[in-house]
């Protein structure tokens, strides 16, 4: 992800809760069943995504002789 991206996301969440609401877009709605979900969730859902794609490139690492794991 790029440095700016990084820092814009930060400041996006600087001052909120972590129940702050976040509206969807009435496709992601429909797909959750409500209209709304907490900061909290989507923080949780970008660390579940994070690991597991992490875990996905250790394969990809190994093979180019670069370091696996946390």
């Amino acid at each position: 992800m790029a440095r700016g991206e990084v820092a814009h996301s930060r400041q996006l969440i600087a001052d909120a809760t972590l129940d702050e609401p976040g509206t969807l877009s009435a496709q992601n709605a429909a797909v959750l069943g409500e209209p709304s979900v907490s900061l909290c969730r989507i923080l949780i859902h970008m660390i579940e995504e994070y690991a597991r794609n992490r875990g996905r490139a250790d394969p990809i690492r190994e093979q180019i002789g670069g370091t696996t794991g946390p």
